[in-house]
């Protein structure tokens, strides 16, 4: 599956859930849940369309905005070169940073976008890395690569295809 498909998709996924999660809320709040009525279920529907929808497009049209880093932009060294690069988030503290993950032949790199607050670039040398596994994201979601650095760190992604960057990376 190419970038742009993948970045639509996981738009589609969030205002799906953005969509059922805020409708429910704004139900309860305005009362039309239990929906008693014809006029409660529309609103609630329209409220659950409407919400995740918009959530959908505004997320799909930022994750394919010029702000996430294109793999053109992470600096190699003169005899290094990409593997494989997708978007992805890394776990710093407690901000989920935003950008992209880039493989290279002698590290794995991740570049954030502008908009985080730890601009920080991460630069792993592939010798340092003892083990990847693919993990799930809040246990539920297939889409985290945990990596587990020789001095005893771990490094948390959230990418897409993370068995095939388990893979890559062993």
């Amino acid at each position: 599956m190419s970038e742009p498909t993948y970045t639509w998709r996981n738009a589609f996924y969030s205002g799906l859930a953005f969509g059922l999660i805020f409708g429910l809320w704004l139900g309860f709040v305005n009362g039309w849940l239990p929906p008693s009525n014809l006029d409660n279920w529309i609103a609630l529907a329209c409220a659950i369309l409407f919400s995740g929808s918009l959530f959908g497009l505004i997320t799909g049209l930022f994750a394919s905005s010029g702000i996430i880093p294109k793999a053109g932009s992470i600096y190699l060294a003169s005899e290094e070169v990409i593997v494989h690069t997708g978007v992805a988030n890394h776990f710093l503290n407690l901000e989920a940073r935003g950008g992209r993950l880039a493989l290279t032949s002698s590290h794995l790199i991740f570049k954030p976008h502008n908009v985080n607050l730890q601009q920080c670039e991460l630069r792993i040398p592939l010798t340092n890395i003892a083990n990847v596994e693919a993990s799930r994201t809040w246990g539920i979601i297939p889409n985290g690569l945990a990596i587990h650095l020789n001095c005893g760190a771990r490094e948390k992604f959230v990418v897409n295809n993370s068995s095939a960057w388990a893979k890559l990376l062993k």
